[in-house]
């Protein structure tokens, strides 16, 4: 039910928005894009069971595909969630689905931050320093008034956070909005020490034939997409798997994320020729072509000759 609610707000939002990723093991549950705003997003009712590797995998494909990671919940261990306040999960921003569909559809951004000891906002320091120079407030006066330091006054104006409390009187004083919106999709990402995923001997063999050629390689686990290859301009997305009824699966969802986000994709198989050109759009490379490609060029040659109108959907 969130998942549907989500994607219900993206597509009010003007978002192309892929099929629900749902090959084990799972992680980030879609992909979505407009022209200014790619999201990678996870949904979960109860977000403390949101773990480090989901949240590693979706940075790391966000970071490659220029997207932003966002987790939407309901709750958590302490309780509901609060609308109109950004939480974060791993480095991941997490909203309501009430903040969702404000922020993306309404643009009305959250105010609040959770963080802990509370829950803060940002003031507008250059707001602070201007009515300070123009002789409009006073931080000694208000200090005494609101109980705080000269100092964290001044760290309010270097983007320090504020109590809401003390915002909402700070603001009261002065009779002017201080209050900065919060963008959750402008959150840096920072990707944590965690191991490489292991790969199987196909996925080994597909990775180190990529990277002997040209490509820059990088690994995910919990994506329905194995790895991603760049090399310049040159980017795609890939599936690995063997050539059984569980491709079509996986070739479907591949896919799906390429119409998306606008990159090729390709699927590398165990079967050491195949017959057909492409799996539900996605060229589809077995052992003998893979061994035959020797530059990123050539990756690109087989990509746009296998792409035809007709979509194959059964292994033979």
């Amino acid at each position: 039910m969130l998942l549907e609610v989500i994607r219900d707000t993206l597509q009010r939002a003007g978002f192309s928005v892929s099929e629900k990723c749902n090959i084990r093991p799972i992680g980030f549950d879609l992909i979505a894009k407009r022209p200014d705003l790619a999201l990678v997003i996870k949904a979960l009712s109860n977000v403390d069971s949101f773990h480090a590797q989901v949240a590693h995998d979706m940075k790391l494909v966000s970071q490659h595909l220029k997207a932003s990671p966002i987790l939407v919940g309901e709750r958590c261990g302490a309780g509901p969630l609060r609308d109109d306040t950004v939480y974060a999960r791993h480095g991941v921003p997490t909203l309501t689905r009430t903040s969702f569909y404000d922020l993306l559809v309404s643009n009305i951004p959250p105010l609040v931050y959770a963080a802990p000891g509370g829950f803060y906002v940002v003031l507008h320091g250059q707001s602070l320093k201007r009515l300070k120079s123009e002789g409009k407030i006073s931080y000694g006066a208000l200090s005494r008034e609101l109980g705080i330091s000269r100092r964290t006054l001044r760290m309010y104006e270097e983007g320090m956070g504020a109590t809401v409390d003390i915002a909402a009187a700070l603001e009261e004083h002065i009779d002017e909005p201080l209050i900065e919106p919060i963008d959750p999709f402008s959150y840096p990402i920072t990707l944590e020490n965690i191991p490489a995923p292991k790969l199987s001997g196909l996925e080994k063999m597909v990775v180190n034939h990529l990277d002997e050629i040209g490509y820059d390689v990088t690994s995910v686990y919990r994506s329905p997409f194995d790895a991603m290859a760049e090399q310049k301009e040159n980017f795609i997305i890939a599936g690995i798997g063997d050539y059984d009824r569980g491709l079509i699966k996986k070739a479907r969802i591949v896919s799906s994320i390429s119409d998306v986000v606008k990159r090729p994709a390709i699927l590398f198989t165990d079967k050491y020729k195949v017959t057909r050109p492409n799996l539900l759009g996605s060229p589809l490379i077995g052992r003998d072509e893979l061994n035959r490609l020797r530059d990123p060029e050539d990756v690109l040659d087989l990509i746009h000759d296998r792409i035809r109108d007709e979509k194959f959907d059964e292994p033979s």
